[in-house]
């Protein structure tokens, strides 16, 4: 199949815009249209959709400005939020700042104390319960108070977390007077996440503005498209292309007591029939796809795409963070956090969600055990890899990622569970 790319190109206008302002255009190299593209800072959660034929500014200018004194500029971003906002402020000597948030009573529900040199400084903050809320910014004996509107309940602790300090230039100087469509707040050091669509293919990148200079990005629309006509998002990480979504190929369907080490077999979780169409109409099947045994996870990748082997996922720990002495044990291996990295923000049970933080986006499907039963959905996920255990040859590899902690185990299972599949692309 062709291969799309496509090109990002960032250019600076010092005088139409703030000169923290970054300006970034899209081209496709074959002249195919980009339908879309979605851009979201991870850190402040604020995102927007816009056409692919028309420009980005990552303005720096973008938010509620709080205070118009030489003492201290700061913004918040966004607000209202869904519970998670991000304040940045400039200040201009080394000083104790100490931000405190009450609720609508009167109660002080979270506070810190930091003490902090000249800059620019930035501050995550979440809260649990939607609502409107006075935040309290103390310096030099002196107060600015200003409110926040969350407009939804969140899984979030009440905290007010410190994110860092720049030496970049005072916010209320950088401030945009004007406005753009597709503008989206930030601040350097913030990770920005871009969705590409054109047609059926997808591509999910993400890249760090770290100073003010000329970027140029190429991403590539790569073809993943199964049997079925479905297309799957694709995600760079390192030098591996990964599939962003679990794989939903659906050729037939099982119920739970149906099982084999031999034959193919497809299952949707909690889904006891075996008409196919039924069985796409559930949420299960749209949030998860599809559960596999091991002779079904061999044949289901789209064309050029496969089952990734037990080195690929290897070379995957590896780049997330993982140590070399961890990589080989049979264990959930915690070092480098890779679980939590790869795990999904949302859907976790207790807590255990992930950060995601290079778009794998994995999902709790949960599994089908050997025994003719489905279990642990929204608290585990198990992947199949294509390398058998030499020591236990009917077992084969495979990756696992539960609610309970950021680690990411490597083990192995019998050929008749249902587990997920995420297809890595041929070299």
């Amino acid at each position: 199949m062709k291969t799309k790319t496509l090109l990002f190109l960032l250019f600076l206008f010092p005088i139409a815009i703030s000169a923290q302002d970054l300006v970034i255009s899209f081209t496709c190299s074959d002249a195919s249209p980009i339908d879309s593209i979605s851009a979201e800072n991870l850190r402040s959660g604020e995102s927007i959709t816009f056409p692919g034929n028309e420009e980005l500014i990552l303005s720096s200018g973008t938010g509620v400005e709080l205070s118009d004194t030489d003492q201290l500029s700061a913004i918040v971003f966004p607000n209202p939020s869904a519970g998670q906002a991000t304040i940045t402020m400039w200040i201009p000597e080394q000083q104790d700042i100490v931000i405190s948030v009450r609720n609508q009573l009167g109660q002080l529900i979270c506070q810190n104390q930091i003490p902090v040199q000249g800059g620019n400084h930035s501050f995550a903050l979440s809260l649990r319960s939607a609502g409107i809320y006075s935040v309290q910014i103390s310096y030099h004996k002196n107060n600015e108070v200003f409110q926040v509107v969350s407009t939804s309940n969140t899984s979030s602790g009440n905290n007010i977390h410190y994110l860092g300090h720049s030496l970049h230039g005072n916010l209320q100087s950088s401030r945009k007077s004007g406005s753009n469509t597709n503008t989206l707040p930030y601040v350097l050091g913030d990770m920005i996440r871009y969705t590409c669509y054109s047609g059926f293919h997808t591509t999910v990148f993400q890249e760090m503005p770290r100073e003010i200079k000329d970027y140029n990005y190429t991403v590539e629309f790569y073809p993943c498209i199964d049997n079925a006509g479905k297309g799957y998002s694709v995600v760079k990480i390192g030098e591996q292309l990964w599939m962003a979504e679990n794989l939903a190929w659906l050729p037939s369907v099982s119920n739970s007591n149906d099982e084999s080490t031999v034959d193919p077999y497809y299952y949707v979780y909690a889904y006891e029939g075996s008409n196919v169409s039924e069985a796409k109409q559930t949420d299960n099947y749209s949030t998860y796809g599809v559960l596999y045994n091991y002779p079904a996870s061999i044949i289901a990748c789209p064309e050029g795409w496969h089952l990734p082997s037990d080195d690929e996922f290897k070379v995957l720990e590896e780049f997330l963070g993982m140590s070399m002495d961890d990589i080989a044990r049979i264990e959930f291996r915690l070092s480098g956090n890779v679980g939590r990295k790869l795990k999904s923000t949302s859907g976790w049970i207790n807590d255990g969600n992930g950060t995601n933080n290079y778009g794998f986006n994995l999902l709790p499907g949960g599994l089908r055990w050997h025994e003719g039963y489905f279990e642990y959905i929204g608290d585990w996920v198990g992947l199949w890899t294509s390398s058998v255990n030499i020591n236990l040859n009917t077992m084969f590899w495979c990756r696992g990622a539960d609610a309970a902690n950021d680690g990411f185990l490597r083990d192995d299972a019998l050929r008749d569970f249902g587990y997920s599949v995420r297809c890595i692309k041929d070299d």
